[in-house]
């Protein structure tokens, strides 16, 4: 396989008055750039009021998110990303904003399969479930847009099912019965995507083979005291 043939996109949402918003994207682009050394392309997709934004770096890419999709619950909008509108293409490979990347994640870009990836639940107690915060999967995939997009798009009373706009709670019911298509990070690259609450701040927790750092909640990337960690952040 010549990997230099593959195409791969990152891609990541940014929506909402955020005061730290161009400080985030651009420090996740800068991570993803510094630790592969495959060539990718990184989309950003924003709504109106941030697309007019003018500190982003060179290399990042900004998409118009339309309206309905900015006015979906909470997270849900980040479904958009299975869309034929969306015009993504290759392998995909999704991060929330609040993630660290602090090592090669050449893996995980170009993980080529049919599968969905995703990170399982955080929390052990919680078993297999998914979690989101980095997925991964092909498009276009006719299938996902199927399974996962248009039902959001054009019934407005699958939105209202999820009150909490959880999309890693909307994966899960969608894959209820379809788990054969979905793989997850932790088995197929062990070790190397982790949550910052539950293993990075574990003291017996062996960190060696941590790639990518996500964290799900509070603390923000900007707001933890890990000196060194927020340094790698702001300077990969």
């Amino acid at each position: 396989m010549d990997r230099r043939k593959l195409e791969i996109t990152v891609c990541c949402f940014l929506w909402g008055d955020w005061p730290l918003a161009e400080e985030y994207v651009n420090n996740l682009y800068k991570g993803v750039e510094c630790h592969t050394n495959v060539a990718f392309s990184f989309i950003c997709f924003v709504d109106t009021q941030n697309e007019y934004r003018n500190h982003f770096i060179d290399g990042v890419e900004l998409r118009h998110l339309p309206e309905r999709v900015v006015k979906m619950k909470r997270n849900l909008t980040k479904v958009y990303m299975f869309s034929e509108e969306a015009g993504l293409s290759g392998q995909v490979v999704c991060f929330d904003l609040d993630t660290i990347i602090i090592g090669n994640i050449d893996g995980l870009l170009l993980c080529r399969s049919h599968h969905f990836y995703s990170c399982k639940c955080a929390n052990p107690r919680r078993g297999n479930k998914i979690d989101g915060g980095v997925i991964g999967f092909p498009s276009p995939e006719v299938v996902f847009t199927n399974q996962l997009w248009r039902p959001l798009d054009l019934y407005p009373i699958e939105q209202k099912k999820f009150s909490a706009g959880s999309e890693r709670v909307y994966y899960r019911i969608k894959f209820r019965e379809d788990m054969d298509r979905v793989r997850f990070w932790e088995d197929e690259y062990p070790g190397q995507v982790q949550s910052y609450k539950w293993k990075w701040l574990d003291e017996k927790y062996d960190s060696s083979d941590t790639r990518v750092i996500r964290f799900h909640g509070y603390p923000r990337p900007h707001e933890i005291d890990d000196v060194p960690l927020l340094t790698r952040w702001r300077n990969p």
